[in-house]
């Protein structure tokens, strides 16, 4: 038997909004600020973070165009609309296109 989810959208995660998706074996943090990044992916069962994150570091927001290595600071991101620097749909986007 499938394990019935819960989802609550417009909750907080540092200075971003997030849906949370749960049930009785994991919890999902999806920052819909940071383009759907996923934060959390918690196994409940024996409460394991499957997601590296910088430690000793929270979420931050940062400017747009600042070096994407020296603010990633962990979970889970896709690359959208680009990975390097450059134009792309006829606008200029920095490095992973946020």
């Amino acid at each position: 038997m499938i394990p019935r989810c819960s989802v609550r959208h417009d909750e907080r995660r540092g200075p971003f909004r997030a849906i949370m998706l749960g049930n009785e074996r994991l919890a999902v943090d999806v920052l819909r600020g940071l383009g759907g990044w996923m934060w959390t992916f918690l196994g409940k069962r024996r409460g394991e973070q499957w997601l590296w994150r910088k430690p000793g570091v929270d979420l931050w927001a940062v400017g747009w165009g600042a070096d994407y290595d020296d603010n990633w600071i962990g979970g889970w991101d896709e690359v959208f609309p680009n990975d390097a620097p450059g134009d792309c749909f006829g606008r200029r986007h920095p490095d992973n296109g946020e």
